[in-house]
């Protein structure tokens, strides 16, 4: 089964990704003309704008998780999105998780850095 490979990001991380499938979480702090068009605060807290498909069904302040290309260092045209349910959102450790994110871009770093050394495919 081939799947998508997308990248975990956060917004400092985003324009490393431009047209890549990368994965993004932040809270929703506003909306633009209609709901198919959100700006986020990201997990490190940079304003990424992000353009759905479909009209999102959340609040301000929703955490949420888009799917989708990166289009700029601070857009991702999203293919999908998760809202979190509140008590998750709560539970989420924003700090945590751009730890996580540093040591996996330093693990995808070294692949990548391996693979380019060694000519592996």
């Amino acid at each position: 089964m081939s799947g998508i490979q997308r990248v975990r990001v956060n917004g400092r991380s985003l324009g490393r990704f431009i047209n890549g499938q990368v994965t993004l979480i932040g809270t929703i702090a506003k909306f633009g003309s209609t709901r198919k068009h959100i700006e986020l605060d990201s997990t490190d807290q940079m304003k990424i704008n992000v353009s759905l498909k479909d009209e999102i069904q959340a609040d301000i302040g929703a955490v949420v998780e888009v799917c989708g290309i990166a289009n700029s260092k601070a857009t991702i045209i999203a293919d999908s999105y998760v809202v979190f349910d509140a008590e998750d959102a709560v539970d989420f450790d924003q700090e945590d998780y751009n730890d996580f994110l540093t040591i996996l871009h330093v693990k995808v770093d070294q692949n990548r850095n391996l693979t380019e050394a060694f000519g592996y495919n």
